[in-house]
């Protein structure tokens, strides 16, 4: 069974002129649906908005000297009463009295355990965070997927890093400049996947292994992979994370023996956290350089 989830961003004027108000405390699906798709030509050339890369949350600033607005509370549609509704929605202009929404759309398949085209695992966690069952840029979890430096949403396979596609070193280094964790724009998962997957957090890695016991295999389910494999404490549920080392210049090293892993958390200049293992060990680690290249792993939760 495949149900929709949709995220509404409310864009325009609610100064009543004497006062801040609150507007649409509640929204029909069809109405929004309708309003987008009669709208957005109108939104396009006068307010620099597309309604398939704009996503809840984003400052969006207006053309035309319109001021900049932004959504301070999140909306959804719950699947009880099919309808949005949006709590202490404030936007920030006072230009023009137009109130304009916008929509975007994913679908989590129940039966599959699939959300966004993208496989994931319910394990019982106290946050209700699922993991994806493979690594961002794999088919399958024993794959190692795409590696990535920290900040940068742009991935590579080991055989485009071996032919010297990519240098993982500081001077190739697109996202020295961060200067605290990362934000949605700058997370590899979200950029990959969609909808609402993103990275991890250290205290959401944290999480993981609290509440999950873990074990080293040398042969994951017979491919011949060796990694590490989280099985939750709450429900048996599993999840596999391949030892894919970590790439340093034009080199892939430690495959087969290490796994590193990234969060958004920032720890220094230089540095970043992230799930770090090899056979005998597992656990966070504070100095991954931040410039290396890296597994990601996507996580996603429903609120």
């Amino acid at each position: 069974m495949e149900i929709e989830i949709f995220n509404a961003v409310l864009i325009g004027d609610i100064y009543d002129g004497d006062n801040w108000v609150k507007s649409h405390t509640s929204l029909s699906k069809k109405d929004i649906l309708d309003w987008v798709n009669t709208s957005i030509d109108t939104l396009a050339s006068e307010w620099g908005v597309n309604k398939t890369t704009h996503k809840y949350g984003e400052v969006i600033d207006g053309k035309n000297d319109y001021s900049v607005f932004k959504t301070v509370s999140e909306s959804d549609i719950t699947s009880s009463d099919d309808t949005i509704h949006n709590q202490d929605l404030i936007l920030e202009d006072n230009n023009t009295n137009r109130v304009f929404c916008l929509l975007t759309r994913s679908v989590v398949d129940l039966s599959k355990n699939v959300y966004n085209g993208h496989e994931f695992v319910d394990l019982g966690l106290p946050s209700g965070l699922k993991w994806a069952t493979c690594n961002v840029g794999a088919t399958s979890p024993e794959q190692a997927g795409l590696y990535f430096a920290w900040g940068e949403t742009t991935g590579y396979t080991d055989e485009q890093v071996k032919k010297g596609e990519r240098v993982f070193d500081k001077i190739s280094y697109k996202a020295s400049g961060i200067s605290a964790d990362l934000t949605l724009e700058q997370d590899a998962a979200h950029a990959c996947m969609g909808g609402k997957w993103r990275m991890p957090t250290k205290d959401e890695w944290q999480e993981l292994i609290d509440n999950c016991n873990d074990a080293w295999t040398d042969d994951y389910n017979g491919t011949g992979v060796s990694g590490y494999i989280f099985t939750s404490k709450v429900n048996g549920n599993s999840v596999f994370f391949p030892a894919a080392g970590a790439c340093y210049g034009s080199s892939v090293e430690e495959t087969g023996q290490d796994g590193f892993y990234s969060s958004t958390s920032r720890y220094s200049f230089l540095y970043a956290w992230g799930l770090g293992f090899h056979y005998e060990y597992r656990g966070l680690c504070f100095n991954y350089l931040r410039y290396s290249g890296k597994s990601v792993r996507g996580v996603w939760k429903s609120k």
